[in-house]
């Protein structure tokens, strides 16, 4: 495959094209190539001013006939060409540094907001913290008002029971007091009852279990029915001693029950007022408590107010920050936008329009050929620009 290539090479065709192809390169002039750029620069710059169809079009004719003349060789109508170019090109200049000013006056006014939104911001948060402070120490209230509730919920169960305890001891006194009164009143009747009588067995058969049931001597309870079987004036003086000493016991026990219930009286008037004073407390604690909920109640939505104001507050802080941001880009934007235009198409410009020819060049320049008349006194609608 080498020898085929370089045969093509060096064919004969290919060598009698080869001087034909060399002498149609166009030689490059890169003076001629900058001014077709910088005429081209120019051009695109004048899209940016609101000119209509017709007027663009007539522009990006005449400004490269007009503009890329040597400033001392321009025809008038060239002049004016240029003149209206630099009005244009002026136009857009200072639209585009409005923008900037537009821009920066409303950066300046949003930036200006700042520091009164940051202040809010930290107004909110200190008066956020100051509640939940508030907030803290009113659920420590509550709480020791809680506690004191219970405390006065169980003084007040205690004094119920002590009550209870107490009543039921001058129950049982009561009871007894009567079982012994009772007792006392069959051994009394039959002291007198003749033997065999069935009213005084029956009373018998009572007395003995009412011995019985509060737990009697037992050599008492032996001795006491052989005594009372008898009749009255065949008892001896045992069995006068065994109804005697029964009978001493029995006045003994009632007097030990009438006097437990003497005792008893003060005590439950002591447990009565002990429950009423209980009473009081716990009602007091009670409300104590409910005030304490409510004013605890109220804090907290307070503190969830404090904490949506404080957010909104920070949210507000973070929005003007991005705007600003923003904002700043937008203005930086503009300004590049305008160093552009002044350093690339308004530079341009100037370069252009005072350009002049070079020496050898003015040397070697013909004559220009006169303008038509007509031609001549045509303006730029630079109104219309």
């Amino acid at each position: 495959m080498a020898p085929k290539r370089k045969e093509l090479i060096s064919s004969p065709q290919r060598q009698a094209k080869s001087p034909v192809r060399q002498a149609k390169k166009a030689k490059k002039d890169p003076a001629a190539d900058k001014l077709n750029e910088q005429l081209g620069e120019v051009v695109a710059a004048l899209k940016q001013a609101e000119l209509s169809g017709q007027v663009g079009k007539m522009l990006s004719a005449v400004v490269p006939l007009s503009l890329g003349e040597f400033s001392e060789q321009r025809h008038p109508f060239q002049k004016r060409v240029v003149e209206g170019v630099a009005n244009v090109l002026g136009e857009i200049e200072a639209a585009l540094k409005k923008d900037v000013a537009e821009k920066k006056l409303i950066r300046d006014q949003a930036s200006a907001g700042k520091p009164e939104r940051e202040k809010e911001a930290a107004d909110a948060e200190v008066k956020l913290n100051s509640k939940i402070a508030e907030v803290q120490s009113a659920k420590v209230a509550l709480a020791g008002k809680a506690m004191a509730f219970r405390a006065a919920r169980t003084a007040l169960a205690e004094s119920d029971e002590a009550k209870v305890v107490d009543g039921r001891m001058s129950r049982d006194a009561e009871t007894k007091k009567a079982d012994f009164e009772a007792a006392l009143e069959n051994l009394t009747a039959l002291k007198t009852a003749p033997p065999g009588d069935a009213e005084g067995r029956k009373k018998s058969s009572e007395l003995m279990a009412q011995l019985k049931k509060h737990k009697f001597e037992e050599s008492m309870m032996i001795a006491l029915p052989a005594a009372l079987a008898k009749a009255p004036e065949a008892r001896g003086q045992f069995d006068a001693m065994v109804i005697g000493q029964l009978e001493t016991e029995m006045a003994k026990n009632i007097s030990e029950q009438s006097k437990i219930l003497a005792d008893a009286i003060p005590g439950q008037e002591r447990c009565v007022a002990a429950i009423k004073a209980a009473q009081a407390t716990l009602d007091t604690a009670r409300g104590e408590q409910r005030v304490a909920a409510q004013f605890f109640d109220n804090l907290s939505k307070e503190q969830d107010s404090c904490t949506e104001a404080s957010a909104a507050a920070q949210k507000a802080v973070r929005d003007i920050v991005a705007s600003l941001k923003k904002l700043d880009k937008a203005l930086h934007n503009a300004e590049v936008e305008v160093e552009i235009f002044e350093q690339g198409p308004l530079e341009t410009f100037k370069e252009l329009s005072e350009r002049v020819a070079p020496p050898q060049a003015a040397e070697e320049e013909e004559a220009a050929v006169p303008m038509d008349e007509s031609t001549a006194e045509l303006e730029v609608p630079v109104a219309a620009c």
